[in-house]
């Protein structure tokens, strides 16, 4: 009898439970055993996720939630002498699921999210629905994933996508484009389609094929979509912003053999490093540059009687960027 304890959430289920299958089977079959494997979840406990970690709280109306690389991104702020001097503490929140802190940059309130031991796969889209519910008014997801351009695109490449699409394995289950006041400000950034499965195992070479030749995405990863869609189904006014850099080459059909400089076997390995503290000081310094400038589309929706239902407004303007419909 095997007990494996898996933090809540489908996709990790899926991952680990895969993994325990397929060692299970190579064992049984060398042994001339039957394989008897079952998976038992929680899906309640995984809905119930944001009560029984006391997630209320880490967000607050009005914030603009940085996900992901967040640590990162305050640590570049307060490193660029010209910005610090404008940054204003106002809170900080944590407990042992959860650490925010938020700060006031200009007109905007910026909160520094981090998920300590559960923002995978489908969990992410979870808390950052909450998050959409409790007030945040914008979430950049600041992370990595992988190309399906080519190999020397790892670690050199910024996505920022416009569309979404999430996958469970050969099924689209959504297709969306968010409002992306990111790329509103920044359209050169933009790179077209982004699809994120359930898990790392899910990405094989049809998988890839049907990414790349039907979508026609040139990142893939397990959470950007999924956040994507949550929003745009539940809270479509929220902004979504995805900046990545890929960490690996996903091959297709033929391309077994091909040799990449790096991949998720040595990720961690100094030259592998030394590269990616290259293109997160990149990536740092697009998201730091965008949030130092005022949005007059965030700044306006974020006024308190705007969030109200029921409210009319007239807006005499004339709105040129195709991502803030």
């Amino acid at each position: 009898t095997l007990f494996c304890a898996v933090t809540s959430g489908a996709d990790y289920v899926l991952h680990y439970a895969s993994l325990l299958r397929y060692a299970l089977v190579e064992l049984c079959a060398g042994a001339g055993a039957a394989v008897d494997a079952r998976v038992v979840r929680y899906p309640e406990m995984e809905r119930q996720l944001c009560e029984w970690t006391a997630h209320a709280g880490s967000i607050q109306p009005g914030d603009t939630v940085v996900y992901g690389y967040a640590e990162g991104v305050l640590a570049h702020l307060r490193a660029d002498s010209t910005l610090e001097p404008r940054l204003e503490a106002l809170s900080v929140f944590e407990n042992e699921h959860y650490r925010s802190e938020r700060v006031r940059l200009g007109e905007r309130v910026l909160n520094f999210y981090a998920c300590k031991e559960h923002g995978w796969g489908n969990i992410s889209a979870v808390t950052m629905r909450r998050a959409a519910e409790a007030g945040a008014v914008e979430i950049l997801y600041v992370s990595k994933g992988a190309t399906c351009d080519a190999p020397d695109a790892i670690y050199e490449q910024i996505y920022c996508p416009e569309r979404f699409v999430t996958c469970a394995y050969d099924r689209t289950l959504a297709d969306v484009v968010p409002r992306n006041l990111l790329l509103c400000a920044r359209p050169a950034l933009a790179t077209g389609t982004h699809a994120s499965c359930r898990c790392v195992l899910e990405e094989d070479y049809a998988m890839r094929e049907r990414a790349l030749s039907l979508l026609g995405a040139r990142s893939l990863d397990n959470e950007a979509a999924q956040i994507a869609a949550a929003l745009a189904r539940d809270h479509p006014s929220v902004g979504f912003a995805a900046v990545q850099f890929s960490t690996d080459y996903i091959r297709r059909a033929g391309e077994q053999r091909l040799a990449t400089p790096f991949d998720l076997a040595n990720n961690r390995r100094p030259p592998a490093e030394a590269r990616r503290r290259v293109i997160q000081a990149r990536i740092f310094a697009v998201v730091a540059d965008y949030l130092a400038e005022p949005s007059a589309s965030l700044l306006l929706y974020s006024h308190p009687a705007l969030r109200r239902p029921g409210t009319t407004l007239e807006i005499r303007a004339t709105l040129r960027c195709a991502h803030n419909r």
